[in-house]
């Protein structure tokens, strides 16, 4: 029988990094989407989910390298080896997405969503975000796997900023 206990302390801050996570990856839409003329808050979130994709892609590797470094914590073999493969493919990806987004955003933009489309240049420096966002979150996974919870500590003050900046 599955002790309850066990899995409500473990789920607190699993729950805490994912929703917190979610927020800052979804923040600035719905402020846009709430400050702003509808048309600019739909270019807007259109924009964002081009910039959003190495994050996206942060989930195939969390997806990944969950079970695998849970498995080692609980054979009591090492598992920083998946973690640098994640992180280093995840930084190579973050690398090239944020290289397309300063130089070809607004072709693509163009391409899937009309010719009278236009985003703006900040949408590299978006990418890179996300891209960190995209770190941030694989280091997160990793460390539920080990059932470390120190990140559950220092991760929601970064939402506490992000609303503090926007």
């Amino acid at each position: 029988r599955p002790n309850m206990h066990e899995i409500w302390e473990y789920a607190k801050p699993a729950v805490l990094m994912t929703a917190t996570i979610a927020l800052l990856l979804n923040m600035d839409v719905i402020l846009v989407k709430h400050f702003f003329p509808p048309e600019q808050a739909g270019i807007y979130a259109a924009a964002s989910l081009l910039a959003k994709i190495p994050f996206l892609v942060s989930w195939v590797f969390s997806s990944v390298i969950f079970p695998r470094v849970t498995k080692l914590f609980v054979d009591g073999r090492p598992s920083g080896h998946l973690l640098r493969i994640s992180l280093k493919y995840m930084s190579i990806i973050m690398v090239v997405s944020t290289f397309v987004n300063i130089f070809f955003a607004n072709w693509i933009f163009r391409l899937v969503f009309g010719p009278q489309y236009e985003v703006g240049s900040y949408i590299g420096l978006y990418a890179f975000a996300m891209g960190l966002l995209a770190i941030v979150n694989i280091l997160v996974v990793y460390q539920l796997a080990l059932k470390r919870f120190t990140l559950a500590k220092i991760i929601p003050w970064f939402f506490v900023v992000e609303c503090l900046l926007f």
